[in-house]
């Protein structure tokens, strides 16, 4: 019962800034970092809530989506066969 989670998370989608004109590059660099540790402490809140663990693929994964595909696809695929418990076994454990 792993949890996993996948996000696919341009930069427009977190880092949009608007009405920088007149502001220092300091200042829209603090803004933007602002904005950005807003954006995660949410994700991460929400990710720790549910207990999933969570791949997170920006931009630069984004330029290649058949990849992206392809990584999602192995954590997919179930890591061995599902073995029935066998009632037998239950005999020997004390429920009451």
């Amino acid at each position: 019962m792993d949890k996993i989670g996948f996000e696919l998370s341009p930069w427009s989608t977190h880092g949009q800034l608007t009405g920088i004109a007149g502001k220092t590059q300091k200042a829209v660099n603090a803004e933007a970092l602002a904005n950005f540790e807003r954006e995660m402490k949410k994700h991460k809140n929400f990710f720790r809530k549910h207990d999933v663990f969570v791949m997170i693929y920006t931009d630069s994964d984004l330029a290649n989506i058949a990849e992206v595909f392809d990584d999602i696809a192995k954590y997919l695929k179930p890591k061995g066969a599902i073995k029935q418990l066998e009632f037998s076994l239950l005999a020997e454990f004390d429920f009451l």
